[in-house]
C-alpha cells in the first residue's frame, strides 16, 4: 500500500509499521520528488496559489529521473507499505506535495499495469482511532 506521513510523527509511524519502507520526499534531503526551491518559494511568498503550485509541480515531475523514481516506489508498494514523508502535518490539509505524488505514482502505476492501493489517511493516527473505538466497543459489551 502507498501511504503518506509527516516528519514529526515518523517515529510513531515506524512503530506502527516496522516493516514499511519510508521515502523522504523533502527538499532538505534533495529528493528528486521534492518541489524546486523556485516553486516552493513562489508558493510560500504568495506568488502562486495551490492550483498553480500543483500544475508546476506536476510539470517538474515529468522529468525522466522523477518518473523512474515514482515507478520504483509503485513497484515497492505492491509488496509492502511505502510511506512518502514530508514536513507538512494535518493542519495543512492536503496541501503538501506528497498528496500530489500519491496521485502521480498511482497514475504511473496504472500506466505500467501495476496494481497499487493508495491511502491518503494518516495511517498511524487512523489505526489508533480504530483501536480506541474497538476497545470502547468491547468494553461496552461487558
Amino acid at each position: 500500500m502507498l501511504r503518506q506521513t509527516y516528519k514529526s510523527i515518523i517515529g510513531k509511524t515506524k512503530a506502527c509499521y516496522p516493516d514499511a519502507f519510508f521515502v523522504d520526499v523533502t527538499r532538505s534531503r534533495k529528493s528528486i520528488l521534492s518541489p524546486s526551491w523556485n516553486l516552493l518559494n513562489d508558493y510560500k511568498n504568495g506568488l502562486v496559489d495551490w492550483t498553480g503550485y500543483t500544475e508546476r509541480f506536476k510539470e517538474e515531475m515529468e522529468k525522466p529521473k522523477a518518473v523512474r523514481e515514482m515507478l520504483g516506489i509503485a513497484k515497492k508498494a505492491q509488496k509492502k507499505d511505502v510511506f512518502l514523508v514530508c514536513f507538512e502535518g494535518p493542519l495543512a490539509g492536503d496541501k503538501c506535495h506528497r498528496f500530489i505524488l500519491l496521485d502521480l505514482i498511482s497514475k504511473i502505476a496504472i500506466e505500467h499495469g501495476i496494481e497499487v492501493v493508495v491511502s491518503k489517511e494518516y495511517a498511524c493516527l487512523e489505526d489508533q482511532k480504530k483501536n480506541k473505538q474497538s476497545k470502547q466497543m468491547i468494553l461496552s459489551c461487558f
